[in-house]
């Protein structure tokens, strides 16, 4: 669970242009309503900008409502405090547990789904794909993409090995499940449960892509922002943690002694497998 919404909003440029680039990409593919009267669910919206910032332009003027959920108390109460709108809200969602005990529950609800960079934090993603089908209209759509595999994922499970900082992951598995991390092929494995749900229309591919992190102060940000177990550290251990974790994301492209000598001029382009599944109800 992510929980410093100013962080992650000020360190989220590579979530930022996965998704405006996206939204781009499908705006004209949804199932827009004739009437304009769409009602939009944004789940694992985060600290809530991109939300705002490339969801609300694409809707009808008429739009019925757009909510942006997240299971994190904290990104909420944020949110509701940061951006605020006629007809836009933010409400809790857990996809990993019983959805018709949640407060957002009511059947077929929703004209579109959304989903970034969220998915890899869920364990049961037939269970999570099976509730956006049930909080979606017939006819309605879902766009979901997320990191299939990734870096710091395979950083966490390398430190959670080693005796150093190995004790703060003892959760991983829960914490960061990354279901798709080590499959051969996980366009097939997400679009077997987008059927096995009920979807429709279906359209699953893994896309590379890449994002380059000027600076060691960017780097570090991004890591810090999207790094659920940097707070189990004592504050006075959080600094080494932090640039052993960037030492190992980069893969010893850098030292220590970079990090204190020029940090601006630092240059690390990120590759990663991005999943990207698109269907109807």
């Amino acid at each position: 669970m992510l929980n410093k919404p100013e962080l992650y909003r000020h360190a989220n440029s590579l979530q930022r242009l996965a998704t405006q680039i996206l939204l781009n990409g499908y705006s004209t593919k949804l199932n827009w309503r004739d009437d304009g009267q769409d009602s939009w669910l944004d789940v694992g919206c985060g600290s809530g900008d991109t939300t705002i910032d490339y969801i609300l332009p694409i809707l009808p003027k008429n739009f019925q409502r757009l909510v942006g959920a997240d299971v994190s108390k904290k990104m909420i109460e944020y949110n509701r405090a940061t951006h605020v709108y006629p007809k836009i809200s933010f409400e809790l969602i857990n996809l990993g547990i019983d959805l018709t005990q949640q407060p957002l529950w009511q059947e077929e609800t929703f004209d579109h789904i959304s989903s970034f960079f969220c998915f890899m934090y869920i364990r049961d993603q037939q269970m999570a794909v099976n509730d956006l089908y049930k909080l979606l209209k017939p006819g309605g759509d879902i766009l979901v993409a997320f990191p299939s595999s990734a870096t710091v994922f395979a950083v966490y499970k390398k430190q959670a090995t080693e005796k150093k900082w190995g004790d703060i992951y003892s959760d991983l598995e829960t914490v960061v499940p990354c279901p798709c991390q080590d499959l051969l092929d996980p366009a097939k494995y997400f679009e077997d449960i987008t059927k096995k749900s009920g979807f429709k229309d279906i359209s699953v591919r893994v896309e590379d892509i890449k994002y380059t992190f000027n600076g060691y102060k960017a780097l570090k940000n991004f890591l810090k922002s999207v790094n659920p177990f940097v707070d189990r550290l004592p504050a006075e251990k959080q600094e080494e943690y932090l640039d052993d974790l960037i030492i190992d994301y980069v893969n010893g492209k850098f030292t220590k002694d970079d990090f204190r000598e020029d940090k601006k001029k630092l240059r690390h382009t990120e590759h990663y497998k991005f999943l990207v599944a698109y269907a109807r109800k």
